[in-house]
């Protein structure tokens, strides 16, 4: 922490939160917002998204030493993020799967998540909800930058193989 204590303006953190507990990291992560916030600008290299996501305004998405992304953090949401809604109710929701505009879901415990399809409105999915399922909980949730990290390294690993095949 002396180390920044002057307010320099370029701080590089490689791996800044390797090792250290949960209170630890949160102290740390409001010291790189703090340093932010005064005018510095703070590169760091993580394998943690959540950290990136909550202080980034540009990212850099590296797999195997190649670029997969460069730009803003809401650019990638916009451009890789599917819409998905969040959704808590009482009753058989095993239909929920079968809805045309349904891609994927995450069930949870207590919850499911639902990813949309490419230009599906979450307005569709409450409509076939009505009259079938007491809903309690219907958000509309952004995607994770962990989410479209996988999306986007998975999408790379697939084309990957797929190329070493054509060679073998």
């Amino acid at each position: 922490i002396g180390a920044v204590a002057h307010n320099p303006g370029l701080v590089f953190f490689d791996e800044p939160f390797s090792g250290l507990d949960p209170l630890a990291q949160d102290q740390l992560l409001a010291v790189m917002v703090e340093l932010k916030e005064k005018g510095s600008t703070v590169l760091f290299s993580t394998h943690i998204m959540e950290h990136a996501e909550k202080i980034c305004e540009r990212i850099l998405l590296i797999n195997k030493g190649k670029e997969v992304f460069y730009g803003a953090t809401a650019d990638l949401k916009r451009k890789y993020g599917r819409n998905a809604v969040m959704l808590e109710f009482d009753g058989d929701g095993s239909f929920v799967k079968d809805l045309g505009f349904v891609a994927s879901i995450n069930a949870y415990p207590r919850w499911i998540e639902v990813e949309l399809k490419d230009g599906a409105d979450p307005d569709e999915l409450f409509q076939a909800l009505a009259g079938r399922l007491h809903v309690r909980r219907f958000e509309t949730i952004a995607p994770s930058l962990h989410k479209i990290f996988v999306q986007l390294v998975g999408g790379h690993a697939a084309a990957e193989e797929g190329e070493e095949a054509n060679h073998a």
